[in-house]
């Protein structure tokens, strides 16, 4: 059922068929063929999650290894090639997505820097975002929702809302804005079980972020002039890049924030060599500047 959810994720789906595999040291007179038994189930269940991914169109690695048990000596040709792929993964991120849709049974969940909060008076059921992008999102469910967004409103003085239950909210000092909506009643009925019948609804989003008015030109444009077609003036709607708070990020996710915010990920640091998510940034979140301006980042 959350098989949609995966989509955009590098996802590898490996398995072998439950025939002992003497090739690979497995006996066929051991423990080895209980742990057989085991691995034919996991083939069948694998087959079957494979063809659910090609049905939804998502793109993964199918790998049916043939003979082989629910063993060490299967897992480590199986894990071998999974961190083999990894490597290449970690080397070249792909981008957070900008639009995106996800489902949860979760009270509360978080997924790409959102955060959502069902009702607490809501059953056990499930909740579906749909065409989340930093514009809006569509939220279906039951019971007063709360959602809190990524940091992606650095700057601006406040965000209005249409279809939320406030006309506006006001961003916290890293750009996030919490907001509610009303899906109606609470279901009090916990989902697929007797006497179930879910009312969901589904209401649709959108921000409309409302910055201060420039007062020059962008920070960024060459040294002692304005930026070609820059006019200053409080109506311009000359696209900036409006920098994000990037702390605690990983450098795809960071990726993705700044292209949302109309800047580029510029230098990425390693001081001591190490480090996987943003400690410092340079220039300081809220700054405005020219758009596609490069934020450098340093790990750690």
């Amino acid at each position: 059922d959350l098989a949609a959810n995966l989509r955009g994720l590098n996802l590898q789906v490996r398995t072998a068929n439950g025939i002992p595999n003497p090739a690979i040291g497995e006996e066929l007179l051991s423990v080895d063929t209980v742990s057989c038994v085991i691995e034919a189930g996991v083939h069948d269940g694998t087959v079957s999650f494979n063809q659910k991914l090609d049905e939804l169109g998502i793109p993964h690695l199918w790998k049916e290894y043939g003979p082989g048990c629910h063993t060490p000596e299967n897992f480590e040709r199986e894990i071998a090639a999974t961190i083999e792929a990894f490597t290449e993964q970690f080397a070249d991120p792909t981008p957070e997505p900008t639009t995106f849709s996800y489902e949860s049974i979760e009270p509360e969940f978080d997924v790409y820097g959102w955060h959502v909060a069902a009702d607490p008076r809501r059953a056990l059921e499930f909740m579906r975002l749909s065409n989340v992008t930093s514009a809006g999102l569509i939220v279906a469910g039951s019971g007063r929702t709360t959602i809190t967004s990524p940091p992606l409103f650095a700057g601006a003085d406040l965000v209005e809302l249409h279809g939320a239950t406030t006309p506006s909210a006001v961003p916290d000092a890293a750009g996030r804005i919490t907001f509610a909506v009303d899906l109606g009643p609470p279901d009090s009925v916990q989902e697929y079980t007797a006497g179930a019948d879910p009312a969901e609804t589904a209401r649709s989003v959108t921000f409309a972020p409302r910055y201060p008015p420039p007062s020059g030109p962008p920070q960024g444009a060459p040294s002692g002039e304005a930026e070609e077609g820059w006019t200053g003036g409080p109506k311009d709607a000359r696209p900036v890049c409006r920098v994000p708070d990037l702390t605690g990020a990983t450098p795809k996710r960071a990726r993705a924030r700044l292209r949302q915010a109309g800047c580029r990920l510029g230098k990425l640091r390693r001081p001591h060599g190490q480090g996987t998510t943003v400690v410092g940034q340079h220039p300081k979140p809220g700054r405005r500047l020219r758009a596609g301006f490069k934020v450098g980042v340093r790990l750690g």
